[in-house]
């Protein structure tokens, strides 16, 4: 049991690390860009991806 809970918590901090630095690029690339598409694109693929993580999250819980 302990072996298994400190498995998920690595695992947690990996994704919960990996996702977030993800999310933040994404937002300094929405800060940046001009276009109206391009920034509408970026913040559905930000969008995406925080869905993707929380997927990630449940999915090792079981």
């Amino acid at each position: 049991m302990l072996f298994s809970f400190i498995r998920y918590e690595v695992s947690f901090k990996v994704n919960q690390r990996d996702f977030t630095k993800k999310v933040k690029y994404l937002d300094q690339l929405i800060d940046i860009t001009t276009c109206t598409n391009t920034r509408s694109e970026l913040e559905d693929q930000k969008v995406e991806l925080i869905k993707k993580a929380a997927k990630v999250i449940v999915e090792q819980k079981r």
